[in-house]
């Protein structure tokens, strides 16, 4: 199973689309916006990676919408996984577990997740300055590109 695509919803600081675009990089992808794609269960299998920052706990509204949109076989014979940008990435199993659970019930087989550090000024953090100012920094970044050697070298193993 080939990588093949990227969904990435960021909007406030381009933190989510720094991550995305180093994962994108290692599978020899593009980035896109959930809009932007379709899947269908008629597709070639794939990998299909889905992020965006998080937003009072969940993920943007554009992606969750996107997934509750597909058709509910779309994900059958695909692999995803999820990552995301946040204030508080110590929350990560509470802010993806939804998500993981919707495109679970579309019938995707969920193969990882990623979460980092990114500058967050979201609702009233914007007061202080926000939170994580220089995030995603170089080594939040490198751990995204680790994160998607990882989930390559799963696929091709799987190849095999």
């Amino acid at each position: 199973m080939n990588p093949s695509r990227v969904l990435c919803k960021s909007v406030h600081h381009g933190n989510t689309r720094q991550v995305a675009q180093r994962i994108a990089d290692v599978l020899e992808t593009a980035v896109v916006e959930p809009q932007e794609a379709t899947i269908s269960s008629d597709e070639a299998p794939m990998m299909i990676g889905i992020g965006s920052g998080i937003y009072w706990g969940r993920f943007h509204s554009v992606v969750r919408r996107w997934v509750r949109n597909l058709p509910s076989d779309a994900g059958r014979g695909h692999e995803v996984f999820v990552f995301s940008t946040s204030g508080l990435p110590i929350l990560r199993a509470l802010y993806h577990l939804p998500l993981k659970r919707a495109l679970r019930k579309k019938g995707f087989s969920v193969v990882g997740e990623f979460s980092c550090r990114g500058h967050d000024t979201f609702g009233p953090l914007w007061f202080i300055g926000g939170l994580n100012r220089k995030h995603p920094n170089e080594r939040d970044l490198k751990r995204a590109e680790a994160f998607a050697g990882q989930l390559l070298d799963r696929s091709q193993s799987q190849r095999r």
